[in-house]
């Protein structure tokens, strides 16, 4: 797994502005890596912050990795949750709570988030989850199976 801890910030760009510099940004991060498989967090359909925004930035996304021919794997949000702490209805201060016990260096929540996607990501391509928790073995064979790694 990479050491690569950057946050695309576009700042005041709108619109395809906006979204070509994420796609610079993140081709950029991605030229000197070998990335085995990709994990997303699904969109959350009760959202009510910018969905609209949300969905081209996460179609930018799904787009790169299409091309750049990288494994994708699309987690929703219950199953992250469910993986890290448990339940799927984990709160905020419980993700963050145990990305930290985890090894995760930072109580920023989109980071904390990140922790989880990156580490389910691990245990999927190691067969098996690491935590030893029933819940985040049954996620990562869920997955396995979605991806057809079993």
């Amino acid at each position: 797994m990479s050491s690569i801890e950057q946050i695309i910030k576009p700042k005041n760009l709108k619109e395809g502005e906006r979204l070509a510099f994420i796609e610079r940004a993140a081709l950029d991060l991605l030229k000197d890596q070998r990335v085995d498989l990709a994990v997303m967090e699904g969109p959350s359909y009760r959202s009510t912050n910018k969905p609209f925004t949300l969905g081209e930035v996460y179609g930018t996304f799904k787009l790169i990795l299409f091309r750049k021919n990288i494994k994708t794997l699309i987690a929703s949000p219950r199953a992250v949750k469910k993986y890290a702490v448990g339940k799927g209805t984990a709160t905020k201060e419980q993700m963050i709570q145990e990305a930290c016990k985890q090894g995760c260096t930072t109580a920023q929540e989109d980071i904390a988030d990140a922790w989880h996607l990156a580490m389910l990501g691990r245990d999927v391509l190691a067969g098996e989850s690491r935590s030893g928790k029933r819940s985040a073995e049954e996620v990562v064979q869920k997955m396995r199976r979605d991806l057809c790694l079993c």
